[in-house]
This record gives structure tokens, C-alpha cells and sequence, in this order.
């Protein structure tokens, strides 16, 4: 009898050492997966990434990217996963209809953008709103005054998310308007040390937007998803504000 529980015994202990093993072998591989990734995404240029970084908190809003109401799923969600569709932009062949519906959705439904011309005058509302001016866009004449935006309050547009807003209408602009990605590529290339004047940093810019995202929103709701989706962009292993810190362009 005891012969007999300890083959069992020892049956379960052999079993559970090679459950560990697999793991082992299987995070292993997760890890080299990782890795390819990562230098794949390292060779996508700083425009195109950094333009990705600042549209993050509409663009993975709209991919339900990390998807958690609760801060008790956060720590639930996979810590090694990385959407690379949050470093690039304009390959919608690679995405699922039921994403592509809500980033055309959220173009179309928030920022009312309908061809290249209404792309280019409302990054222009947006960014002298804020103060800034760029040459690639100075013969564009702004569709919107300041007071005429959802993000108008207290007397002046607010920064981070109108700031978020323009990057989110110019990428979404090269996937369902026509705006070629090449220009869309310049704007960002010349918007770049604007944004660094501003923020130090990501976790800087998310802060802002946080709050900013408040004064707008009144739904609970929307506001609890706000506050995870930039939870998740500072903290999370595959977000592009962790892999491509804003210091570092």
C-alpha cells in the first residue's frame, strides 16, 4: 500500500516537474518571441512611432487594447503582450473588421472628418489652439476656433488631449481619408520638439490627459477606461510609451 502511494506520489512530483519545464520552455520562447518583435518595431521610423505614441490614448481606446473597467483585472491582463499596431500606422489589412469599424468610427463620429482636407484643417484647429504653429501646415486655414472644440475649457484648449487628438486625426486620416502617410510623417517629424517643450516625458503627458480627459468626460464610465487605458500605456510591457520613452527621440 505504501509502495503504491509512493508511485503516485512520485508520478505527481514527475509531473509537475515537467509542467515546470514546458512553462519554462514555453516563457522562453514568449521572451525570444519578444525580442524579434521589438527589433522589428525598432526599425519603424521615430515619426511614424512617436506620431502612434501621442494618437495612444484614442488608437488603443479604440482597439480595446489591456480592456479591463477594474483596476483589479489590471494585473490580469498579459504583461508581455505588444500591440504592434499602437507603434505603426496605415496597414489596415493587418487589422480585424471589428477593429478598423471603430477607428473609422472614432474618426468619423468624433472629429465629424470626412476627406485630406478636413484631416489637415482640424490637426490645424488643434494645434494653434495649443500654440503651436508648424510650416508644413501654415496654408492650411483652421476648420475650428478654439472655443468651437470639445476640449475648450477654462478659457483654453487643453494640451495633452488636444495634442492626442490632432496626432489621432492625422493617423486615422492616412488609413480612411486619403492624407498620404508621407506627409502625415513630416507634420510629426516638425510637431516632435513642440511636444518635448511641453512634456518631459510620457508619464507627464498621461497625467495631463488624465485630468484633461475629466473635465470633459462626465460618464463614469468613460472616465474609469480613461483612466486604465493610460494606466496601461505608462505601465505596461508592450506599451510604446515604455519601449520608446518621449526623452529619448
Amino acid at each position: 500500500m505504501f509502495k503504491f502511494l509512493k508511485e503516485i506520489k512520485e508520478a505527481f512530483q514527475e509531473g509537475v516537474e515537467e509542467a515546470k519545464e514546458e512553462l519554462k520552455e514555453e516563457q522562453e520562447k514568449e521572451k525570444n518571441r519578444n525580442i524579434d518583435v521589438l527589433n522589428k518595431l525598432s526599425e519603424i521610423s521615430q515619426e511614424e512611432r512617436f506620431g502612434t505614441s501621442l494618437a495612444a490614448p484614442f488608437r488603443t481606446t479604440a482597439f480595446m487594447d489591456w480592456f479591463s473597467l477594474f483596476k483589479s483585472s489590471r494585473e490580469l491582463k498579459e504583461e508581455d503582450v505588444i500591440p504592434v499596431h499602437l507603434y505603426k500606422y496605415g496597414y489596415l489589412n493587418e487589422l480585424n473588421e471589428s477593429d478598423i469599424e471603430r477607428l473609422k468610427n472614432q474618426q468619423e463620429g468624433s472629429f465629424d472628418i470626412e476627406n485630406e482636407e478636413d484631416v489637415l484643417s482640424i490637426t490645424q484647429s488643434f494645434l494653434l489652439g495649443v500654440g503651436i504653429s508648424l510650416h508644413s501646415l501654415e496654408n492650411i486655414k483652421p476648420k475650428y476656433q478654439p472655443e468651437e472644440l470639445i476640449c475648450f475649457k477654462e478659457g483654453k484648449l487643453l494640451p495633452a488631449w488636444s495634442l492626442s487628438a490632432a496626432a489621432s486625426t492625422l493617423v486615422s486620416g492616412v488609413e480612411f481619408n486619403g492624407l498620404p502617410k508621407e506627409k502625415s510623417l513630416k507634420i510629426f517629424s516638425e510637431l516632435l520638439p513642440h511636444v518635448q517643450k511641453i512634456y518631459k516625458n510620457w508619464d507627464d503627458f498621461g497625467d495631463d490627459y488624465l485630468q484633461e480627459d475629466g473635465l470633459i468626460n462626465s460618464e463614469k464610465k468613460a472616465i474609469k477606461q480613461t483612466d486604465n487605458t493610460i494606466y496601461n500605456l505608462t505601465f505596461k510591457f508592450g506599451s510604446p510609451w515604455v519601449q520608446f520613452p518621449l526623452e529619448r527621440y
